[in-house]
């Protein structure tokens, strides 16, 4: 009995060793996962959730001091969302959206919160139930950060441009200093494509040309699918078919998703395509990249 007691303590030593080597290795993957989306992936597993918030933080941190254009940083703050949201611990998730929010900064949130409008769509079901558990979850994250208002905003409009009916009950979760401006001088111009109002009440850095940031041509599936079970009322993300009109029902049929992603419209002489203009290339159109930086590219059958 005795030799099996000492093997139990040795087993739960050895399994309690893994673990804290797991969580407190996380800092040194930092600068791996800034850059690479698997990486940030594959360290966040097995973290705690205090842990994941910490690293989700500093990886944010760390893209904000990298060199290089604003396009290709609103790139890394995408990937990073995305594959923090994917590898998060089940109870984590909502954390995880408000963790990212609270650390990047106002002109890389443009990106992340299209890039979370897209995924929303694709996730379909209770849209306003996720928008409340996880604007919540962002209001008392932000609180305290520096551009609070501008951060819960920019949050918020990743459910606003998929329904405009949402609005007001989101716009009430702001703080009080942050409602009247957002709703007057923010959300319109936001919704229009325009970052220039919250952006400079904010002081932010250059904003990024959205037309340029790859990965917002095409909503992330494996995200959508974490998406649609936040909220209290999982749901089967939409097909790329029911998203795009294409007839095999996949995302594969308007091009693959991910970093080399093309901004695709539907065909040549649609509605999309006669809306932001492109030009013609085989059977598809490519968007025209020629905008304002900092405004948005558009989103295809956006109800307006």
């Amino acid at each position: 009995m005795k030799k099996v007691g000492v093997m139990i303590c040795a087993i739960a030593a050895a399994v309690m060793s893994v673990t804290a080597m797991a969580q407190g290795n996380w800092q040194s993957q930092v600068a791996g996962a800034s850059q690479d989306a698997a990486v940030l992936k594959q360290t966040m597993k097995g973290l705690s959730n205090a842990d994941q918030l910490a690293f989700v933080k500093a990886v944010n941190t760390a893209i904000s001091k990298k060199a290089g254009s604003p396009e290709e940083k609103a790139e890394l703050y995408v990937n990073a969302m995305r594959a923090a949201l994917e590898s998060a611990n089940a109870d984590n998730r909502t954390a995880v959206i408000a963790e990212t929010f609270a650390t990047v900064p106002p002109e890389g949130l443009t990106a992340v919160s299209e890039a979370l409008s897209k995924d929303l769509k694709a996730a379909g079901g209770d849209q306003a139930q996720r928008a409340n558990e996880v604007m919540d979850a962002v209001v008392k994250r932000s609180a305290g950060a520096d551009n609070a208002g501008a951060r819960e905003t920019l949050a918020a409009l990743a459910f606003i441009r998929n329904d405009k009916s949402l609005q007001d009950s989101l716009v009430a979760k702001l703080d009080a200093g942050t409602q009247e401006i957002a709703k007057n001088e923010w959300i319109g111009p936001a919704l229009a494509g325009n970052y220039d109002p919250i952006l400079g009440a904010s002081n932010a850095d250059e904003a990024p040309e959205l037309a340029n940031v790859n990965s917002l041509a095409l909503p992330d599936s494996a995200a959508a699918a974490i998406l649609g079970s936040i909220g209290g009322n999982p749901s089967e993300a939409l097909t790329g078919g029911e998203l795009f009109g294409g007839e095999d029902g996949t995302l594969a049929a308007q091009g693959n998703i991910g970093l080399q992603a093309r901004p695709l419209t539907a065909d040549p002489g649609s509605a999309g395509a006669d809306k932001f203009g492109g030009e013609e290339i085989g059977d598809k159109v490519i968007f025209d990249t020629s905008v304002k930086r900092g405004h948005s590219v558009g989103y295809q059958n956006q109800t307006t």
